[in-house]
């Protein structure tokens, strides 16, 4: 390798992270951020890459399948009692990342409901967001909210975070946390609504999202 690709390589990479850095900074709380400009929040079927878990999953899925099946073919050559604990280690594997795949995928399937057709268009002026959900919109705004629940589903490094907005009828408004400046500009513009935090434990609760 050249010396100039040896410079050229790392220097691309670091420029790289500080321009993401410079975007997000911007994007959450500068200039292009919802606490400054109008902005409009919205997932597509095509965004799936996005927000999702399930496709890396099954990509490992198939991974540990495909070595399950390497091990367990040749398992007439296995000489000592590691070997069989391997084959045993990487068969339990595979259907636990096959389970994984399935909760996942049905918890994701669930929040699809709340991210399908659904926008979020947030105003700095009016400190109000509207939510626009098949042919309807609802808006919301610190004198309109009586509590806001902030549900975040974790478990290890999977974690997914929506809102449930309950205004002064009792009327609940549930959407998905887009990231970005949506956190700052919640904070900024419910000031004094009460929050409450909710932790679900995955995969053993069942997510609250209509």
């Amino acid at each position: 390798m050249s010396p100039f690709l040896l410079f050229a390589i790392p220097f691309s990479l670091v420029g790289w992270l500080i321009y993401r850095a410079i975007r997000y900074t911007s994007e959450s709380v500068g200039e292009e951020s919802p606490l400054h400009r109008a902005v409009v929040y919205q997932y597509n079927k095509w965004d799936f890459l996005t927000w999702t878990n399930t496709p890396m999953l099954v990509f490992f899925s198939f991974a540990f399948m495909w070595m399950s099946w390497l091990v367990l073919t040749n398992l007439n050559t296995a000489t000592r009692p590691w070997h069989y604990l391997l084959a045993g280690s990487v068969l339990v594997l595979s259907v636990g990342f096959f389970y994984l795949v399935y909760k996942v995928s049905r918890l994701e399937e669930r929040f699809w409901t709340i991210i399908k057709d659904t926008a979020l268009a947030l105003d700095p002026t009016t400190k109000s967001i509207t939510v626009y959900r098949a042919g309807t919109s609802t808006v919301l705004t610190a004198n309109t909210v009586a509590l806001i629940e902030s549900h975040i589903t974790a478990q290890g490094k999977f974690s997914y975070l929506h809102f449930r907005f309950v205004d002064r009828e009792g009327h609940a408004t549930f959407f998905f946390d887009y990231g970005k400046g949506l956190g700052f500009a919640l904070e900024d513009y419910f000031k004094g609504v009460p929050v409450k935090y909710v932790e679900h434990k995955f995969p053993f609760d069942t997510v609250p999202v209509s």
